[in-house]
């Protein structure tokens, strides 16, 4: 090719390099060496070695996908490091669960953490290694690192639906999680006094049962009215050949298939009962430690209140399907 410089900033046109042989049909990373010469014009049929350059390429599954109908919007680029990550991860893998189990076991290789506040968007997530971010992020980044690959992947939020009950009570006004996350030993939530409930639920009418206190670092979600609604955990499902796949990349759980239908992006409807039971067998019953709320036990009410004062923490998985004639559990979901 024959370069012309600009003599003010001293670069050329961009020029379009053609490989002599085809990039491998499948993902990988790969490393491209090219050897520099210069002929000046007229020149010797021989050129001078300027010297050697190693440039690494990237090869993806697919092209990228446009979102299902309803769904937001994906940008036709990608961040550099997501795109190199995943193609390292899933190389040789060929399909839409593949591709997304890889990127889902290997998250903790990125560096980045669960837990960190403050941090707005992926870009701002990506710009300093070893930080990370909320879940509010973190779904994003999953379903931007799908598709690197051409892969879509929904996202949803499942928020604390907050009901108050006859007699005072609360159903439910967090949701409370121990487990630090993603490259995070304990959660970044300070310590604060839990009063939980093994015993049992509902309480019967008049009976008080023992509770265990514990002092610990938790992660609380709160609804908080009239400040802000819904608070709760963002996750990402895949459809694949007819089937429903839970990723939740905060705590890199996934791939886990759930017997139901992808939950609906509107946040006007609570959903709980039978229609939630798939998904807590699944998942939330397991991923979500506690539920807290306000709830009299005997002669006491403990009352559950943002920032501190955390009621009764009670097992998410012994809160049963119905509860005096309605939902033990709801949440209102969106994208």
């Amino acid at each position: 090719m024959t370069l012309a410089f600009d003599p003010a900033t001293r670069l050329s046109a961009p020029e379009v390099f053609r490989a002599r042989n085809g990039l491998p049909d499948q993902i990988g990373v790969h490393t491209a060496k090219l050897d520099w010469y210069v002929r000046l014009q007229p020149a010797p049929s021989h050129g001078t070695p300027l010297g050697t350059s190693m440039h690494t390429v990237a090869t993806s599954w697919r092209a990228f996908v446009p979102p299902a109908a309803g769904e937001d919007g994906l940008p036709d680029w990608v961040y550099a490091p997501l795109m190199r990550w995943t193609c390292e991860w899933a190389t040789g893998q060929d399909g839409e669960l593949a591709i997304c189990d890889a990127i889902i076991k290997n998250l903790p290789k990125s560096g980045l953490r669960y837990g960190v506040w403050g941090v707005p968007d992926v870009r701002e997530m990506l710009l300093q290694q070893n930080q990370g971010a909320m879940c509010g992020v973190w779904y994003q980044a999953f379903q931007q690192m799908a598709h690197c690959q051409g892969v879509f992947v929904y996202r949803r939020r499942f928020l604390v639906d907050l009901r108050p009950m006859p007699g005072g009570e609360e159903y439910w006004c967090a949701i409370v999680i121990c487990d630090g996350g993603l490259n995070q030993p304990v959660p970044t939530h300070g310590p604060a006094d839990f009063n939980d409930n093994h015993s049992g639920f509902p309480i019967p009418a008049g009976t008080t049962v023992p509770l265990v206190t514990v002092n610990e670092p938790r992660y609380r979600f709160w609804c908080i009215p009239p400040l802000f609604y819904y608070d709760g955990h963002c996750i990402n499902f895949l459809v694949y050949s007819g089937s429903l796949y839970l990723f939740d990349a905060c705590f890199g759980l996934g791939p886990i298939q759930v017997n139901a239908p992808l939950p609906p992006n509107n946040l006007n409807v609570a959903q709980g009962g039978a229609d939630l039971a798939p998904l807590r067998a699944a998942y939330l019953d397991s991923a979500i430690d506690y539920m807290l709320g306000t709830i009299r036990n005997g002669q006491q009410m403990l009352v559950a209140r943002y920032p501190n004062l955390n009621g009764m923490t009670v097992p998410t998985a012994d809160i049963p399907e119905v509860v005096n004639g309605n939902p033990g559990l709801t949440f209102r979901w969106g994208n």
